[in-house]
Protein backbone atom coordinates (compact mmCIF):
# COMPACT_ATOMS: atom_id res chain seq x y z
CA UNK A 1 0.00 0.00 0.00
CA UNK A 2 1.06 3.57 -0.66
CA UNK A 3 1.42 6.50 1.70
CA UNK A 4 -1.50 6.83 4.09
CA UNK A 5 -3.13 3.70 2.65
CA UNK A 6 -5.60 1.63 4.58
CA UNK A 7 -5.76 -2.12 4.04
CA UNK A 8 -9.18 -3.76 4.00
CA UNK A 9 -10.38 -7.11 2.75
CA UNK A 10 -12.99 -6.73 0.03
CA UNK A 11 -14.80 -9.52 -1.79
CA UNK A 12 -17.86 -9.91 -4.01
CA UNK A 13 -20.04 -12.89 -4.84
CA UNK A 14 -21.75 -12.61 -8.23
CA UNK A 15 -23.88 -14.86 -10.37
CA UNK A 16 -23.65 -14.65 -14.17
CA UNK A 17 -26.49 -15.85 -16.35
CA UNK A 18 -25.34 -17.44 -19.58
CA UNK A 19 -27.51 -19.02 -22.22
CA UNK A 20 -31.07 -19.93 -21.29
CA UNK A 21 -31.26 -19.80 -17.51
CA UNK A 22 -27.79 -21.24 -16.84
CA UNK A 23 -26.12 -19.62 -13.82
CA UNK A 24 -22.38 -19.47 -13.24
CA UNK A 25 -21.11 -18.42 -9.79
CA UNK A 26 -18.32 -15.81 -9.87
CA UNK A 27 -16.32 -14.75 -6.79
CA UNK A 28 -13.97 -11.75 -6.69
CA UNK A 29 -11.58 -11.79 -3.72
CA UNK A 30 -8.52 -9.89 -2.52
CA UNK A 31 -9.54 -6.78 -4.45
CA UNK A 32 -6.81 -4.16 -4.06
CA UNK A 33 -7.27 -0.59 -5.27
CA UNK A 34 -4.27 1.73 -5.09
CA UNK A 35 -4.91 5.25 -6.32
CA UNK A 36 -6.25 8.69 -5.57
CA UNK A 37 -9.98 9.35 -5.21
CA UNK A 38 -11.32 12.90 -5.57
CA UNK A 39 -14.29 13.70 -3.32
CA UNK A 40 -16.10 17.03 -3.69
CA UNK A 41 -18.80 18.00 -1.20
CA UNK A 42 -21.44 20.19 -2.88
CA UNK A 43 -24.44 22.29 -1.93
CA UNK A 44 -23.26 23.13 1.58
CA UNK A 45 -26.12 24.15 3.87
CA UNK A 46 -26.93 24.70 7.55
CA UNK A 47 -29.42 21.81 7.75
CA UNK A 48 -28.22 18.29 8.50
CA UNK A 49 -26.24 16.60 7.03
CA UNK A 50 -24.77 19.93 5.91
CA UNK A 51 -24.34 19.10 2.23
CA UNK A 52 -26.43 18.07 -0.76
CA UNK A 53 -24.17 15.50 -2.39
CA UNK A 54 -20.65 14.10 -2.65
CA UNK A 55 -19.06 13.85 -6.10
CA UNK A 56 -16.60 10.96 -6.47
CA UNK A 57 -14.06 10.64 -9.30
CA UNK A 58 -10.57 9.33 -10.10
CA UNK A 59 -8.03 12.02 -11.08
CA UNK A 60 -5.61 9.39 -12.43
CA UNK A 61 -5.80 5.67 -13.29
CA UNK A 62 -5.56 3.43 -10.19
CA UNK A 63 -3.69 0.15 -9.84
CA UNK A 64 -6.15 -2.71 -9.50
CA UNK A 65 -5.45 -6.33 -8.55
CA UNK A 66 -7.83 -9.16 -7.64
CA UNK A 67 -8.41 -12.89 -7.56
CA UNK A 68 -11.36 -14.36 -9.48
CA UNK A 69 -13.04 -17.76 -9.23
CA UNK A 70 -15.55 -18.88 -11.84
CA UNK A 71 -17.60 -22.01 -11.11
CA UNK A 72 -15.14 -22.88 -8.32
CA UNK A 73 -11.98 -22.64 -10.48
CA UNK A 74 -9.23 -20.06 -9.83
CA UNK A 75 -9.32 -18.07 -13.10
CA UNK A 76 -6.62 -15.63 -12.05
CA UNK A 77 -4.07 -18.42 -11.65
CA UNK A 78 -3.64 -18.21 -15.44
CA UNK A 79 -1.34 -15.16 -15.95
CA UNK A 80 -2.74 -13.86 -19.27
CA UNK A 81 -6.34 -14.27 -18.09
CA UNK A 82 -5.54 -12.47 -14.86
CA UNK A 83 -4.09 -9.46 -16.72
CA UNK A 84 -7.02 -9.39 -19.18
CA UNK A 85 -9.53 -9.43 -16.33
CA UNK A 86 -7.69 -6.69 -14.43
CA UNK A 87 -7.38 -4.55 -17.57
CA UNK A 88 -11.09 -4.96 -18.36
CA UNK A 89 -12.17 -4.02 -14.84
CA UNK A 90 -9.78 -1.05 -14.77
CA UNK A 91 -11.12 0.17 -18.14
CA UNK A 92 -14.71 -0.10 -16.88
CA UNK A 93 -13.78 1.75 -13.68
CA UNK A 94 -12.07 4.53 -15.62
CA UNK A 95 -14.96 4.81 -18.08
CA UNK A 96 -17.38 5.65 -15.30
CA UNK A 97 -15.16 7.45 -12.77
CA UNK A 98 -12.15 9.06 -14.54
CA UNK A 99 -12.16 12.84 -14.24
CA UNK A 100 -14.19 14.74 -15.50
CA UNK A 101 -16.71 11.90 -15.14
CA UNK A 102 -17.95 11.29 -11.64
CA UNK A 103 -20.48 9.46 -9.52
CA UNK A 104 -22.94 11.63 -7.59
CA UNK A 105 -23.75 10.35 -4.10
CA UNK A 106 -26.75 12.35 -2.83
CA UNK A 107 -27.07 13.03 0.89
CA UNK A 108 -29.88 11.25 2.72
CA UNK A 109 -32.08 13.57 4.74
Amino acid sequence: PGYGAEVAELSAELELRVGVGARVPVALRNICFDGAVRLVVTNLCAAEPGYGAVLCSLPSPPELTLDCRVAGGEVTAIPWLRSELQNSLQAALLESLAWPRRVVLPAFR
